[in-house]
């Protein structure tokens, strides 16, 4: 009995013996598993700092071009107003001289005399673009 005791003993140790191995080659696996996942992080790490510099290199660009779009676009409607003022002022020449010159035609033709209300309009007008 002490043999068949023994003998059981050692297909048990044996047997423990084996399962320690598996577990020591599981252990193994896993820490190479994680050791490999760790890795891949830092990889993926490092190509995300690329792409933040780079995502910030093209903002900067980006907010360079709203700059300058911002500034030029000041830089058109400067130049409107002045056109619209210049445009404006020859007008408002012309207008006395077309004016002018619409008064004495008129006044030579007598409208005075059938049209009173038109010509008190065109003074005021012409007195108005005087002004």
């Amino acid at each position: 009995m002490a043999q068949n005791a023994l003998m059981s003993n050692v297909v048990a140790i044996s047997e423990m013996l084996q399962e320690v191995e598996i577990n020591e080659e599981n252990t193994k696996r896993a820490i190479s598993e994680a050791s490999q996942a760790g890795n891949d992080i830092l990889v993926k790490v490092e190509e995300l700092k690329e792409m933040t510099t780079l995502a910030v290199e093209e903002n900067n660009k980006v907010l360079h071009a709203i700059v300058f779009y911002e500034r030029s676009n000041i830089f058109f409607v400067d130049c409107q107003i002045k056109l619209f003022l210049n445009f404006f002022t020859i007008c408002r020449w012309k207008g006395r001289f077309w004016l002018k010159n619409l008064f004495l035609q008129q006044k030579h033709r007598s409208f005075n005399v059938c049209c009173p209300t038109f010509l008190k309009k065109q003074k005021v007008l012409c007195w108005l673009l005087i002004r």
